[in-house]
């Protein structure tokens, strides 16, 4: 069984040491690496998060996964600072399809990805009362340099338009509806409360970019 670390610190700690660890109880896996170019490295990431969010904590393995299930990529559109790619993968028992949504992070230096990825896990154990009931955060990889994270994908749902918002008053009132929820209802963690080194206060712009 993985050991089990809580916040950023855990994100760090396992990169540090190389090793695989249960960070807010989804597996990190930072040996496992994504090359934008390469979609079976894509699959694979999806596959071996899968795997552990499943229970197969125990027996991480990094290098490809060999098995009868076929999966299908594809490149999504609405990242504003990530590259976002769908994996459809069929495991050919009872027409059964899986689909995840692999988010590999960009804009590195700007954004603190391991308090994005703590908050996210914690606004995901919430799900229902603050965020969407099928949404979900399965499991992170990557040491930093090329990472992301594997999360389930929301059927019919895309990317609204800047006509969307411009022609859909229902949809306006409807994001500030959900956003006013998820703040009211995500209680602020302490990492998030703490100061930086400048004197000011840590936790911005750590969301979901």
């Amino acid at each position: 069984k993985l050991p089990h670390l809580l916040g950023p610190s855990g994100f760090l700690q396992a990169r540090r040491e190389g090793a695989s660890y249960m960070v807010e109880n989804r597996p990190y896996v930072p040996s496992l690496i994504v090359d934008l170019n390469d979609e079976t490295t894509v699959v694979n990431a999806a596959k071996v998060i899968l795997s552990c969010a499943e229970g197969n904590k125990a027996d991480i393995e990094t290098k490809p996964i060999r098995n009868t299930a076929t999966a299908k990529v594809s490149i999504m559109s609405g990242g504003l600072t990530n590259a976002l790619f769908r994996v459809d993968i069929d495991d050919g028992k009872q027409q059964s399809v899986t689909s995840l949504l692999v988010r590999i992070f960009g804009a590195e230096g700007m954004i603190d990805r391991d308090k994005e990825t703590a908050n996210f896990a914690r606004l995901c154990n919430a799900k229902g009362s603050v965020v969407h009931s099928q949404l979900d955060y399965l499991g992170r990889f990557g040491d930093g340099s090329v990472s992301g994270r594997v999360e389930t994908l929301i059927p019919n749902m895309r990317a609204a338009t800047i006509c969307d918002l411009h022609e859909k008053e229902d949809l306006v009132l409807e994001v500030t509806r959900q956003m006013a929820r998820l703040h009211y209802g995500f209680d602020i963690p302490d990492y998030l409360l703490e100061k930086d080194t400048m004197g000011g206060e840590e936790g911005e712009n750590n969301c979901c970019q």
